[in-house]
C-alpha cells in the first residue's frame, strides 16, 4: 500500500480505537521522541496526538527541551537515525502506522489455498515491523476477507515463526 492508503486506514483505525491506548506501549514513547526532536522535526500535527502525549507537549513551536530526563533517544542526532533503530522504518509516522498495525501490504482476492501454492506460510506473528516486510524474501502480507485478518510471510523467511 502506498503511504496515502496506509493513512487513510490510519484514520479509519482511529475511529475504531482511542490512540492514546494503541500506542501507549511505544517504545521509545511519542513523548520522547517530540522532547527530543520537537514537534517540526517528527512531522506529526499536534492536535492528532494530544490525548497521547503530555499537555506541557503541546505547544509546535517550542524547540525540544533541554532539560529533560535521559532516554533511550539520547544517542540519536536524528529522528531518521532513530527510527530506523528502533522501528526499521524511515518515519515516526510510519512506525506508529506499524505499531497500530497498519498493514503495507495486502492481498486482494487470495485464499488460504492461493497463498500456499504460492510458496507463502501462514505467520503465527500478528504485527511484524519495520521496512523489512515489504523487502523480497522477507516480506509480510496481509490477507482480509469479509470477517477476518490473517497474516502471511514469504516461506523463505523463518525468524517470524
Amino acid at each position: 500500500m502506498n503511504k496515502s492508503d496506509r493513512k487513510q486506514k490510519f484514520e479509519e483505525f482511529k475511529r475504531l480505537a482511542p490512540l492514546k491506548d494503541a500506542i501507549q506501549f511505544l517504545q521509545p514513547s511519542l513523548g520522547q521522541f517530540i522532547s527530543k526532536f520537537g514537534w517540526d522535526n517528527v512531522q506529526l500535527k499536534p492536535d492528532e496526538y494530544a490525548e497521547c502525549i503530555a499537555p506541557s507537549l503541546l505547544e509546535k513551536d517550542t524547540a525540544p527541551i533541554s532539560k529533560r530526563p535521559r532516554c533511550d533517544l539520547d544517542s540519536f542526532h536524528s529522528l531518521s537515525d532513530a527510527c530506523r533503530h528502533f522501528f526499521d522504518t524511515a518515519s515516526l509516522e510510519e512506525a506508529i502506522w506499524d505499531f497500530v498495525g497498519v498493514p503495507r501490504i495486502v492481498v486482494l482476492n487470495g485464499t488460504r489455498e492461493k497463498m500456499q501454492k504460492a510458496g507463502w506460510k501462514y505467520c503465527q506473528v500478528k504485527s511484524v515491523l519495520g521496512d523489512k516486510a515489504v523487502k523480497i524474501g522477507s516480506r509480510v502480507a496481509h490477507l482480509n476477507s469479509s470477517n477476518w485478518c490473517i497474516v502471511w510471510k514469504e516461506s523463505s523467511n523463518t525468524d517470524m515463526d
